[in-house]
């Protein structure tokens, strides 16, 4: 505020000075401190939008890091899965069970990875609307 009031402080007693004659200056010069000022603020203006686009972008960043942790999530759920049907088949075929109970068998557990990757895919695009709610409640 008191920034303001020496600009108009300054470029007051510039025009009273060039109207006197005591200083030979072009015109431009002797409004220099409002042009100046007013740069300087729209300088500021620009910096704090710039810093705000990039903290817009270390958030997406930081969401994108929660997908790809999401994504090593699943990846070891299913090598998990794979090494479950494994064992199940390896049981089977030590008990003596049937190739069509196997396949059975087989067609059961790919169900339940299939189930579990609606279940992460469901939970990732509801933790995509929880972060873009939150952006929206924080620019509010």
């Amino acid at each position: 505020m008191i920034s303001i009031w020496i600009g108009i402080g300054l470029s007051a007693l510039f025009i009273i000075l060039r109207l006197f004659g005591a200083i030979p200056w072009a015109w431009i010069w002797v409004l220099s401190p409002l042009w100046i000022e007013a740069g300087l603020y729209v300088a500021v203006i620009a910096f704090a939008f710039v810093i705000a686009v990039i903290s817009g972008g270390i958030e997406s960043l930081k969401n994108k890091k929660i997908l790809e942790k999401d994504k090593k999530e699943r990846r070891y759920v299913m090598i998990i899965s794979r090494k479950r049907m494994e064992q199940v088949i390896q049981r089977r075929v030590r008990e003596g069970i049937s190739q069509h109970d196997m396949k059975t068998a087989c067609r059961r557990q790919e169900e339940k990875i299939w189930k579990l990757k609606m279940q992460i895919k469901d939970l990732k695009h509801e933790l995509q609307y929880l972060g873009d709610r939150l952006k929206e409640l924080e620019r509010k």
